[in-house]
């Protein structure tokens, strides 16, 4: 987040492999939204990231706002993003994870002070490269923190990315009854539990993150909220992408 380095619109399917049916369902509209009260917005954050858009432009369309492609020629990516502003985590942790990979994404951390004028606290390096928690958790703590601590990331997140998202975790009980389908029922609501209790795992059991994310960004900002963690985890669901780093080891 944002794309990392390039990004190109690959759309070839696979041989032998069956086109999928689409089924439609009732659509469940409940919407994850959040703005932080302190935030600051630029003419173009975009770009005050260094994101560039080669073959593609940003705009509105018949479902709403969206990246449009622009270009024919297929070696023009859609998306150019530097390295040093992306927010990455280690795919993998733990004790078989490979160092290269954590080492790799630290690396890339600690090029902010020089990149966005902003050092990452240790707790977060450490938090995002070693804690043994699902990828898309640790994503969320670090776009919370760099929403809430760095100022181009945070207009990036105000005025580029959605402001709400249509999630079918927070659906109630009665949209997920009217599915009619038992596996999708009992997925959504083991996620839906999954998102409740992801920011008071951070707060108690990692205090020092909660902590970093939380701190004092200015004499206005509240503090963190529940809002805010399922805004940043439903944009690592829907917004991450999986790529390497540090000599191919995996990250997200």
């Amino acid at each position: 987040l944002p794309a990392a380095v390039t990004t190109r619109l690959v759309r070839a399917p696979s041989p032998g492999v069956p086109t999928p049916t689409r089924i439609r369902r009732p659509r469940v509209l409940r919407l994850a939204s959040t703005r932080v009260a302190s935030a600051s917005s630029t003419a173009d954050p975009a770009s005050a990231l260094g994101v560039e858009y080669p073959a593609s432009a940003p705009g509105e369309g018949v479902r709403g706002r969206g990246l449009f492609h622009t270009g024919d020629a297929p070696d023009v990516p859609v998306v150019r993003t530097p390295i040093d502003v992306t927010l990455c985590v280690p795919e993998l942790v733990g004790p078989d994870a490979p160092a290269e990979c954590a080492d790799g994404v630290r690396a890339m951390y600690k090029a902010w002070s020089a990149s966005l004028n902003v050092d990452v606290p240790e707790p977060i390096f450490d938090f995002l490269c070693h804690a043994e928690c699902p990828k898309d958790l640790r994503m969320a703590a670090a776009l919370m923190w760099a929403r809430r601590h760095v100022p181009r990331w945070r207009a990036y997140a105000d005025d580029v990315m959605p402001a709400s998202y249509t999630s079918l975790y927070l659906a109630t009980d009665a949209e997920l009854e009217a599915l009619q389908d038992e596996n999708v029922r009992r997925m959504a609501m083991g996620s839906k539990a999954n998102y409740a209790a992801g920011w008071e795992m951070i707060k108690t059991q990692h205090p020092r993150v909660a902590d970093a994310i939380d701190g004092a960004v200015d004499d206005q900002s509240p503090p963190a909220t529940q809002e805010e963690f399922d805004w940043a985890r439903a944009t690592a669901h829907t917004r991450a992408m999986s790529g390497k780093v540090a000599g191919g080891a995996g990250a997200v």
